[in-house]
């Protein structure tokens, strides 16, 4: 599809800008420990802000997805800034936990709309040749709206309390809506798939099984396997999935059709990739803040610096990683990217006995420059040949994968964590350990992309 310069610019706007809105999310991060003092309650229930919005993105990545594909992608996008925007103004109304645990459901329904969508936005407006640079770029969004939710929206709570860390982003949420409603008038409806879409019904279904799926894991996290919470939502999912895939067995119009072609199988690669790497990585964002502050004995101030290096870092990869693969292939700036990514977590290890602050900084921009290449090549892996009837459904594997990784991330090295620190009470060899397991998972987000070879796309 040709489609001149000014829609290009409009369509990297709004996209960029749909990124950069549910990126903001991270402030959430730097916040725990204000909500925690403002509602005295112990840090276990405020993970559940956490859990429960993801658990939300999970269950929507792949509905939002499939149903661009039938609708075009503007109105879904309307539809999830509104979702967002609204969500994050009353979630700062809210005065106890679950009221805002429980508004963060339409919040994270609404950040997988835009999480799914912004990419596939461009991957519909750039051709093949420009469209990993143009996926890098826009990926910044990301990187950008971490750096201002860790390190504004940390300084804001402090200031002011966590209510303005929502607040602060409903300007942000008004302008991308006008600018999207206004600007991608010309790129909407086109190459959409003719067919009746799936029904609602078997998008309720998906939505609860996967939503209750996430559940089931926070509940591991924070009840334990043997509790009433963590066995009611695992049954539930898997009644939910039952549901799901008998309803739409027997529909013309199925939500779900795969076949095992090879492109199917490559797409399956790179979200199997951007799981793996992302539970790897997340593991910078959950358990580092408290190596740089139990082992390094580091204020609060440097471990916000040190993110706010961290998604630079990524910024700079996400534009590295890009280019590169629109020059010499995505398979191999993936597999890069992880490697990368794998040594920065490995050179963590070598800080461990004696502190050094400039080393940790070092890891902290290899690790966050490997993340960002693997990121800009693999969002071009799965959307570069992708039919524009199916940009929607291939952009959602890597939004629900990175989702998903994110939760699994918090529960494995959440659990991995105390389990060595209770077994031999030894902190130091708990967070050795820790940043290992992960390097060796970020490792293995490469290798399944050159399962198949190097030689099916560029």
């Amino acid at each position: 599809m040709q489609i001149n310069k000014i829609p290009r610019i409009q369509a990297f706007v709004s996209g960029f800008g749909m990124l950069f809105i549910a990126a903001l999310d991270f402030s959430i991060n730097v916040s725990l420990p204000v909500f925690r003092e403002s509602m005295n309650i112990d840090i276990v229930l405020v993970l559940w802000i956490i859990i429960v919005y993801h658990a939300a993105r999970s269950g929507t990545g792949f509905i939002a997805g499939i149903y661009s594909d039938y609708f075009g992608i503007k109105r879904l996008a309307i539809l999830g800034i509104a979702f967002y925007t609204i969500s994050v103004a009353l979630i700062g109304l809210q005065n106890n936990l679950f009221e805002v645990t429980l508004l963060r459901i339409p919040q994270g329904i609404g950040a997988a709309i835009l999480f799914t969508l912004g990419p596939a936005l461009i991957s519909k407006t750039f051709g093949a040749k420009q469209k990993g640079t143009a996926l890098g770029f826009t990926l910044t969004a990301v990187a950008i709206g971490q750096m201002t939710g860790v390190l504004l929206g940390g300084w804001i709570s402090d200031e002011f309390g966590w209510k303005y860390i929502f607040y602060m982003r409903i300007p942000f949420g008004v302008l991308v809506f006008v600018f999207t409603l206004i600007g991608l008038r010309t790129l909407d409806r086109t190459h959409l798939l003719p067919q009746k879409p799936p029904s609602f019904e078997s998008s309720i279904f998906l939505f609860s099984g996967i939503f209750s799926a996430v559940l089931f894991i926070g509940c591991l996290i924070t009840n334990g396997l043997i509790s009433v919470t963590t066995i009611s939502s695992l049954i539930i999912s898997v009644c939910m999935f039952f549901l799901f895939l008998r309803r739409d067995q027997h529909k013309t119009n199925k939500l779900v059709t795969f076949s095992l072609s090879q492109k199917n199988l490559e797409i399956l690669s790179g979200g199997l990739s951007n799981l793996l790497v992302t539970t790897g990585t997340f593991i910078m964002w959950f358990l580092f803040p408290f190596y740089v502050n139990d082992i390094v004995r580091e204020s609060g101030l440097m471990i916000g610096f040190l993110l706010g290096l961290l998604s630079f870092s990524s910024l700079l990869g996400y534009i590295t990683g890009g280019l590169l693969s629109d020059q010499i292939g995505d398979k191999f700036t993936t597999v890069v990217g992880s490697i990368v990514s794998a040594a920065g977590l490995l050179l963590l290890l070598t800080t461990l006995n004696n502190g050094d602050l400039s080393l940790i900084q070092l890891a902290t921009i290899i690790h966050g420059l490997g993340f960002g290449v693997h990121q800009g090549s693999v969002y071009a892996l799965n959307l570069r040949d992708t039919e524009e009837n199916s940009t929607g459904l291939f952009s959602a594997t890597l939004s629900v994968s990175q989702t998903v990784g994110t939760v699994f991330s918090i529960a494995l090295f959440g659990s991995l964590f105390i389990w060595i620190s209770d077994t031999y009470d030894n902190t130091l060899l708990a967070y050795k350990l820790s940043f290992i397991a992960a390097s060796i998972i970020t490792l293995l987000g490469g290798i399944i992309v050159i399962s198949r070879g190097f030689n099916t796309t560029k």
